[in-house]
């Protein structure tokens, strides 16, 4: 199953787990994911679009909530991340 959190600090933490008597944790993964509007070029006008990708623990731990990036796309993922002032 899985269970989830979220927040706006750098402090992830792992979600409380309720397991039944036969239950036990055998993995943990982690995701990380970084949401805003996407500005880009169509043709010869920009276009927006809010959305969410996932994102490199290191890079999400750079960017700071309503912080400016520029991002590479390719195939829908996040292949490079560069703050902005």
């Amino acid at each position: 199953r899985t269970e989830t959190t979220s927040g706006d600090d750098k402090n992830p933490v792992w979600p409380e787990v309720n397991l039944s008597e036969n239950q036990r944790i055998e993995n943990r993964s982690s995701r990380y994911a970084m949401e805003g509007t996407l500005r880009y070029k169509s043709f010869w006008s920009y276009k927006k679009k809010n959305t969410s990708f996932e994102i490199r623990e290191e890079w999400w731990k750079k960017v700071d909530k309503g912080q400016t990036v520029s991002v590479t796309i390719s195939d829908d993922r996040i292949t490079g991340l560069e703050t902005l002032k």
